[in-house]
């Protein structure tokens, strides 16, 4: 990077912005995101037969891979996350 940035006459210099400017920045960032997902990841409630748990599981597994193809990668691996602890519950029960 030193080498290119000579060759090019470039001087690396820090970034200068106000609150507000990142405040702004972050807020518009937000603001694009989906907010409200279809559902809280931690607000499953477990279900009471091993059917329905590996229902469940199934029913992750494809939010999971939408999550991914909409490249939401952060709610792709807390459904991921889940659907480990739910699997590691089935192996107990």
């Amino acid at each position: 990077q030193i080498e290119y940035n000579k060759k090019n006459n470039i001087v690396p210099r820090t970034i200068k912005k106000s609150k507000e400017e990142i405040l702004k920045a972050t807020s518009i960032a937000d603001s694009n995101r989906n907010t409200k997902n279809e559902y809280e990841i931690n607000d499953i409630k477990l279900p009471t037969s091993k059917l329905e748990i590996i229902e469940l599981i199934e029913h992750l597994r494809n939010d999971m891979k939408k999550a991914a193809k909409v490249m939401e990668f952060e709610k792709a691996a807390l459904i991921r996350d889940k659907i480990r602890e739910l699997s590691e519950y089935l192996e107990v029960k």
